[in-house]
């Protein structure tokens, strides 16, 4: 009877594990090469999960520029402003001087309405404009300049002369104003 060579047995084991035999990789190198695979799919599965986060992270970001660039009023608001602005240009549009100085008036008092808005503080809008950082205000010397010919048609009345082309002049820097601000 032969007896069991237990030696022999984990000499074969070993060479099997560590590659010992003849032309083979070994059972290690053949664990390591599908270790290997597994782990290199997993990367690549990562990175693909990052690079979407990424992408659609920009995305978020850009549809939040979107929205905050937007005026913060809804569509009734900008309706009615733009109603507003409309009746200011028929009235610069009419014959009658007494509607060339309602026009300004209410060009100022819609003035006044956005520069709230924007979050200017101030008894009146003189007020509000001194406050006003000319950085964050291209088209402040227009505010002004409109500005100060409604006081002087608030002020000094039917005494205050002013023609039908500086009527549309001031109208026109309000507008521009406005347009700053895509308030109209």
């Amino acid at each position: 009877m032969q007896s069991l060579n237990i030696e022999y047995i984990f000499l074969k084991i070993y060479q099997l594990i560590t590659g010992g035999f003849s032309g083979g990789g070994g059972f290690l190198k053949t664990i390591d090469s599908v270790i290997t695979f597994i782990l290199s799919i997993v990367a690549l599965f990562f990175i693909t999960v990052i690079l979407y986060v990424l992408v659609r992270k920009y995305e978020m970001r850009e549809k939040k520029a979107v929205k905050l660039s937007r005026p913060l009023t809804s569509n009734i608001e900008v309706y009615k402003k733009n109603e507003r602005w409309q009746t200011v240009l028929d009235h610069v549009h009419s014959d009658n001087p007494s509607d060339w100085r309602l026009a300004i008036i209410e060009a100022d008092n819609i003035l006044d309405e956005m520069v709230t808005k924007i979050g200017y503080k101030g008894d009146n809008l003189g007020d509000k404009l001194k406050s006003v950082e000319p950085s964050d205000f291209n088209t402040l010397q227009e505010a002004w300049e409109a500005h100060k010919i409604r006081n002087k048609i608030a002020h000094e009345g039917l005494s205050f002369r002013i023609d039908h082309r500086e009527a549309k002049r001031v109208i026109a820097q309000f507008e521009k104003v406005f347009k700053e601000f895509e308030f109209i």
